[in-house]
């Protein structure tokens, strides 16, 4: 089965109420760090990006990322992924990944999500973890 990758605004993702579901399953993964309202809100400035991603019947994940300048050059970042069927739609996503990386001139691509993403992206690299404090 073939799946598409279809950018899609914050006021797309914000209508449907699948793509919702999707993202706030990832975000519970974060305990909190992250809301999807906040996060469409933020979305405005134009430097997020949201992605759904389709087969030919039904919406099966919707991604939330982010591209920003660091010191180490431009950056795609995927914040929030989330889904269903992931094992059937990994392999295209990974290849979508590197292309919009492409498109949008980054030297590197980050992924903050659960550990077994690795599996489908073994060249991923650990560099940081999160720890949090509630105040």
């Amino acid at each position: 089965m073939s799946y598409s990758f279809v950018e899609v605004s914050p006021t797309q993702v914000a209508s449907n109420c699948e793509a919702l579901r999707f993202l706030e399953k990832a975000a519970e993964g974060f305990g909190g760090i992250f809301s999807v309202a906040k996060t469409l809100q933020n979305a405005i400035s134009g430097k997020d990006l949201f992605v759904f991603v389709k087969n030919e019947t039904k919406l099966r994940g919707a991604i939330h990322l982010t591209v920003t300048e660091q010191d180490v050059g431009r950056v795609l970042t995927s914040v929030l992924l989330g889904g269903e069927h992931f094992r059937e739609w990994a392999q295209e996503l990974r290849e979508f990944y590197y292309k919009l990386a492409k498109q949008h001139a980054c030297d590197e691509f980050y992924y903050m999500g659960r550990a077994g993403f690795k599996e489908y992206f073994p060249e991923l690299k650990e560099v940081a973890r999160i720890y949090r404090v509630i105040l």
